[in-house]
């Protein structure tokens, strides 16, 4: 969250904490844009080795993934969710994973201004 607002979101305006959609529960979701943000899914989602600090899914951030992050992934993706993964080791790279978020965000609603 302190990158989110760092980044000028503000929790309730722009993203709501804890948001539940299709019966998943989402860290931090931008419902308006369908963009979800899932950190530390090393050590809460699985316990799996780290891989990439961050990315676009359970896969690219954690090995073994988690058979229910795979899940989630891959069905909020149908419903047009994009939603990005983190590990513990991306507080490594703040500037880096500011950029990807902004650059998520600035994605989707360019191309949802398309629609």
């Amino acid at each position: 969250w302190m990158i989110l607002n760092d980044l000028g979101f503000m929790e309730g305006r722009d993203y709501k904490k804890q948001y539940r959609v299709l019966g998943k529960i989402l860290d931090f979701a931008f419902p308006h844009l369908k963009v979800a943000f899932e950190p530390g899914a090393t050590y809460f989602h699985g316990r799996g080795r780290p891989l990439k600090p961050f990315g676009l899914s359970p896969e690219e951030v954690y090995s073994p993934p988690a058979e229910r992050d795979i899940e989630k992934n891959e069905i909020l993706k149908e419903k047009g969710w994009v939603i990005g993964w983190l590990n513990e080791k991306f507080v490594e790279y703040i500037p880096e994973v500011k950029d990807w978020i902004r650059r998520l965000i600035r994605t989707r609603e360019r191309e949802l201004a398309l629609i």
